[in-house]
Formats: structure tokens, sequence, C-alpha cells
């Protein structure tokens, strides 16, 4: 023995030495080729539970195609949504009717727009407007992956698909809760994903376009569609920069909060943090809100739904006080059914 070097006097051990040599190292070459094959199927079985996820989380209805933001993939996506052929059956009287004979009790309105829009005090000025408050409710959601997740989990499973939770949620609210008030109904985020990643989102604004088409048997007492739309927008680049702010921490302490209570300065001061650059990321947040909101509104067209579309902007900072009038009168007119607010 020489070092740690074994040199063999005969040939006997020589091949007793190659023997040995040969069945460790292949030992443990079938050792590495099954870890090999275990990571294998443990990427395999991750990727599998990762399914199962999404689809817990997201539930039926969702479609898994990618969507990509592109004017053929809108087009083709507005195209397939308004061709889709389908028939409702009656809705509920609670629907069109009120709690008297020949009273049509309040009209059915969703507010649709995105965040960071005003729709909160929209909502809140046009119902004390009419006499009657009523809560700017978020029913599907506040946040992209929260509006996603109501239509392809919570709204089919629970409260009915092809838009049947929307008219029983409606109904609840016309019924019980707020019997006489002018209008009732909820605010829903103008976000573009829902459409393209599940079917009931879809098939919701299809209801919709169906109660308003069928005209000769289905309506509100006084002749008018069941549920329409008041569409506000908001100046994209205010809405790139608001929603900037709210994601950022500017007091080391507290998020800047969405809205604050009447008084509260310490909000208020929370929310004066001065003028905010425009990055690169925020250009390409007003890029991509600027094509999914002008393919909604075709969308909204397209469908035939009834729709006021109104502009945040002239509502609240018009340029003269008479625009301001007339925008708000005309949303008055829209979500009440009436056309004497101008007069």
């Amino acid at each position: 023995m020489t070092g740690k070097r074994r040199i063999t006097s005969n040939k006997s051990e020589a091949l007793a030495l190659e023997h040995k040599t040969k069945g460790y190292f292949g030992a443990r070459s079938r050792t590495t080729t099954c870890r090999t094959y275990v990571r294998i199927f443990a990427v395999i079985l991750v990727l599998f539970a990762t399914s199962l996820f999404q689809t817990y989380i997201f539930g039926v209805g969702v479609v898994k195609t990618k969507y990509t933001y592109d004017d053929a993939s809108y087009k083709k996506l507005i195209a397939e949504i308004v061709s889709y052929n389908t028939t409702y059956k009656r809705p509920p009287e609670c629907l069109t009717k009120g709690s008297k004979d020949g009273d049509t009790g309040p009209m059915n309105v969703i507010l649709f727009s995105l965040g960071r829009s005003g729709s909160t005090v929209t909502w809140q000025v046009l119902s004390n407007l009419t006499g009657v408050e009523t809560p700017s409710t978020e029913y599907v959601g506040r946040r992209t992956r929260e509006v996603t997740q109501f239509f392809g989990k919570e709204a089919p499973k629970h409260n009915g698909e092809k838009g049947k939770w929307m008219m029983k949620y409606i109904c609840g609210l016309r019924t019980k809760e707020f019997p006489n008030a002018k209008f009732v109904g909820f605010k829903w985020k103008s976000f573009w994903e829902p459409f393209a990643e599940t079917v009931e989102a879809q098939r919701t604004l299809q209801l919709i376009s169906s109660l308003a088409s069928d005209t000769a048997s289905v309506t509100m007492v006084d002749g008018s569609a069941p549920i329409r739309i008041l569409r506000s927008r908001r100046n994209l680049l205010d809405v790139c920069l608001s929603k900037k702010k709210h994601e950022n921490d500017y007091s080391g302490e507290h998020r800047v909060n969405a809205h604050c209570m009447k008084g509260d300065e310490d909000c208020l001061n929370l929310h004066d943090t001065g003028l905010q650059e425009f990055s690169r990321k925020d250009e390409q947040c007003l890029y991509n809100y600027w094509k999914t909101e002008n393919h909604l509104d075709q969308l909204l067209r397209d469908l035939n739904i009834p729709v006021e579309f109104v502009s945040y902007d002239v509502l609240y900072y018009p340029e003269k006080i008479s625009d301001g009038e007339k925008e708000w009168n005309r949303a008055l007119n829209f979500v009440t059914g009436r056309d004497d607010y101008n007069k």
C-alpha cells in the first residue's frame, strides 16, 4: 500500500477490485436515477396540485386560456359574447314590480366604473338627491382578483348561474331593504379580466341585454328595461396616479386609505402627498386601461344594454357650472327613470 492508492499484487486481486468498484458506482448510478425520477414525479405532483388549487379558487366557468391584450383578441371575445344565443326564463316579478299595484318600485341600477373613479361618492350623491340614500355596495368585489373570483366561484356555486345571483340580490334590495328608494343596485368594477377569464361575467351581461330586448313581456311597470347600467369614466391619467398613491405607503406607518370619514384630519393629511411622478409603469397602466375601457364600452353598445355614459371630470370639475348641472341631471333622470330633473 502506497499512500491511499492500493497496488494490486496479482491479476485476481485486480479483477476483484474492479468488480467491487463497478458494483459501487453502479449502485450509486441507480440511486441517482431513482432520485431523478422522484424529483420529476414531485414536480408533476406540484403542477397538478396548483391546477386543482386554481380550480378551487376560481371554480366553474373559468376560461383557462391565457388572454392576450391585442385588438384582434378583444374583437374576437366581444364577437363571441355578443353572438352567444341563450334563452332566459321570465325573471321574478320582484325585479319589475313595486310593493303596490301599479307601482314600479325602485329602478335597478348598476354603476359600472374603474376603481379610483369616484364611484362611491357618485352613488351617495345620486341616492341622496333622490331622497333615500342606499349603500354604495361593491357586491362583486373591489379588485381584479376579487371580481374574477366572484364570477368564477361564488356567483355560480351559491347564488345561481347566468345572472340569477344578480336578480336574487336586487330583488332583496327592492322588496326587503329599500322598497321606498328611487333606485337600488350595486357597483361593478369595470375590469376586463373577469370577462376574458370567466363565463359567468359574460352571461350576466347577456342577461341584462336579454331583459332589455324582450320588451314585449319583460319590462318595469312604466315600460322601461328591468336593469340599466350607469357607465362612469374618469380621466385615466388621474386613475393611474391615484391607484399608484394608494398602493404605496407615504406615512411610514399607515397605508393611504381609499376614503376618509368626515372629520378625520389624519386621514386627509395622508392623502395630501403632493404631485405623483409619472413613470413608465404609469404609462403602461394608462395604455392598458385606455384599451380595456374603450372595448368594454363597445361591448355594452353591441349588446344593446340600456346604458348612460357620464364623465367623472364633468360631474366634479366642470369648466362651467351649467355643464356640471346637466351631467348630474342626466344621471339622475337615468337612474330614476324620470325626465324632469333638468326642468
